[in-house]
């Protein structure tokens, strides 16, 4: 199954050439060899081809690209937290509002990795690079729209991935001879979320339905939640110790268990903007940045199709890429 992708990459290849040379730019085969020769790589079809591309790709970059990024841009200095839901967010910024202190408090409490590890601090930044550096979009859109010394209200992010997430852990059965336990179980955004979800399920709500709305496990659609039976060890660590606690008898509903091993989707920002310029030079790490998203975004877009370049294959090497593909 995996000789698609193999057979993906050696049209993706081709088209680049291809592309490239309408762009003026080409690899001689002295370029490939020294290459090759650098690396100590066989001269072989397969390597060369893929010499050549990396080759045409750093000349797009250097040369082609380079020219369209601009030397300097709108750039904005802000600081940035990621929170798992509105409740924490407002909590934390009214400790902002209190006097608190915006890099002290990211570094505790922020779920971005980025955030959490520079204490908050982005630096100067076009909008595009803080993009690239966040995954997201949110916390450059409210700084570029706001004016300096403005704090944020929480700014919800659906699409943020962060790793941290809750259970919710119905246990519906023990097997004590086969050291087992049926489990039904959710994977929350929030704990916020799961005190609430918790709540209706004690309220009577069927488990079923409600993981089927708001869990983020793969498969929820289909088995809602019901993972059947389960051998200790199975579930990650902090779910595992409920499950299989000796305290833990058929029936029993957990309450909201944090999990920092699985990503879940979803969260809110806090951003304070510190100071902003309408054209600024443009760091020369954030230059390449975007060269290398503009490189990227060109590559994407030399597929119109998925069914595209099926020609470009000779047998020689659509069996290179079976084989490489079962190897």
């Amino acid at each position: 199954y995996l000789a698609p992708y193999a057979v993906r990459n050696i049209q993706s290849n081709e088209l680049i050439r291809q592309e490239a040379a309408k762009l003026g730019f080409t690899v001689g085969s002295d370029e490939v060899r020294k290459k090759l020769s650098e690396a100590k790589l066989p001269d072989e079809p397969v390597h060369r081809d893929h010499i050549r591309v990396q080759l045409l790709l750093t000349k797009l970059r250097d040369d082609y690209f380079d020219k369209q990024v601009p030397a300097s841009a709108a750039q904005v200095n802000a600081l940035a937290m990621l929170l798992e839901s509105e409740q924490q967010a407002i909590v934390a910024r009214a400790r902002l509002d209190a006097g608190e202190d915006f890099g002290k408090l990211a570094g505790e409490l922020s779920l971005d990795n980025y955030t959490r590890t520079n204490q908050g601090a982005l630096g100067w930044r076009p909008r595009d690079v803080l993009a690239q550096m966040l995954g997201s979009s949110v916390p450059g859109d409210y700084a570029f729209g706001s004016v300096a010394g403005t704090l944020s209200q929480p700014r919800y992010d659906a699409d943020i991935t962060k790793w941290a997430g809750y259970w919710l852990l119905k246990v519906t059965g023990k097997n004590e001879e086969s050291q087992t336990a049926e489990v039904s179980a959710m994977l929350l955004d929030s704990e916020a979320r799961a005190e609430k979800i918790r709540e209706r399920l004690e309220a009577g709500e069927d488990f079923a339905a409600l993981a089927r709305e708001f869990s983020q496990l793969d498969g929820v659609a289909d088995n809602g939640g019901n993972l059947g039976a389960v051998s200790q060890g199975a579930l990650p660590q902090p779910a595992d110790d409920f499950v299989f606690n000796a305290d833990t008898k058929a029936g029993a509903l957990s309450g909201p268990i944090r999990d920092t091993t699985n990503p879940t989707t979803g969260g809110y920002w806090l951003v304070m903007v510190l100071e902003k310029a309408d054209d600024r030079p443009i760091d020369a790490a954030d230059r390449d940045s975007l060269k290398e998203k503009a490189v990227g975004d060109w590559v994407a877009d030399l597929w119109p199709s998925d069914n595209v370049v099926e020609d470009y294959l000779d047998d020689a090497k659509l069996a290179w890429a079976v084989n490489q593909a079962v190897e």
